[in-house]
């Protein structure tokens, strides 16, 4: 898993540059997996659809009409 994650490292490293102090960071999942937008997008999702679920009443007070651009 370790080389796993280097590699994975390596590979962004190469294409975004970090910031200072934290070059060897690395965001991994409850299962030690490093993050990708997928994960984050899925989480981000669940959290919101939770946050809905428990609090409907302020679904329809934050909803807006959509808008054409």
């Amino acid at each position: 898993m370790l080389i796993y994650q280097r590699t994975y490292h390596k590979d962004i490293a190469t294409r975004f540059s970090p910031r200072e102090g934290f070059e060897d960071l690395v965001f991994t999942s409850k299962t030690n997996n490093p993050i990708n937008a997928a994960n984050i997008k899925d989480s981000i999702n669940y959290i919101v659809d939770r946050i809905n679920r428990e609090n409907p009443e302020q679904l329809d007070q934050n909803a807006t009409a959509p808008t054409a651009r």
